[in-house]
């Protein structure tokens, strides 16, 4: 009994961790991760992941979920891409780019959560070239007619570029398109003076 509590430990704090970023309380995250060194469950992915998330998404400074990240002994596809994702959303797309090639050159794949962060990245940075680069890896990895978070992110760089026929190329290739995906392709036209 003693064993199976040690080992539901983990998945407990990670739990919590979750809820605090959810609940937007970051003091109590910050008390949780006190309790995490203390355990040593940092070595735990999941507890690291989800503390790392609390970090990235509520830390009123981002530095310190960089200090985390780049602390952490592993990174797997799921920290690269809250860090990324973190730098997107600080507007701080050439980082995240820069971040983006250093996963890779891990030999760390992309799932299309990094992928629509990255994309996002490119829209910030008005870089057409890289996200028709980033357009090709999706095809290739299978992306592009599957998952609308991917998707919508290639509408919208498309669209903020003013390419606006290769964004609803990408819209009339969803095989269902969601409310998202329709909200991004009229944004996308109205943008553009598209009627």
């Amino acid at each position: 009994a003693q064993a199976q509590a040690q080992a539901l430990k983990p998945v407990v704090y990670a739990s919590l961790l979750q809820a605090c970023r959810k609940a937007h309380s970051f003091p109590l995250g910050t008390h949780l991760h006190a309790h995490v060194l203390k355990s040593g469950f940092l070595a735990d992915r999941f507890v690291a992941n989800s503390l790392l998330s609390l970090y990235s998404k509520l830390s009123p400074h981002f530095s310190q979920a960089r200090a985390l990240f780049d602390a952490l002994p592993f990174k797997d596809v799921i920290a690269w891409t809250s860090i990324i994702s973190g730098h997107v959303q600080k507007a701080q797309p050439k980082t995240a780019v820069h971040l983006f090639l250093q996963m890779l050159g891990q030999a760390i794949e992309p799932n299309a959560f990094t992928l629509s962060s990255i994309l996002k990245a490119c829209s910030q940075l008005e870089n057409l070239h890289l996200g028709k680069t980033l357009h090709a890896v999706v095809f290739i990895r299978g992306f592009h007619s599957n998952n609308n978070v991917v998707a919508c992110a290639l509408i919208d760089m498309y669209g903020r570029s003013r390419v606006v026929d290769d964004a609803r190329k990408v819209f009339d290739e969803l095989p269902e398109p969601d409310y998202v995906c329709w909200t991004a392709v009229i944004s996308t036209l109205a943008r553009n003076d598209r009627f």
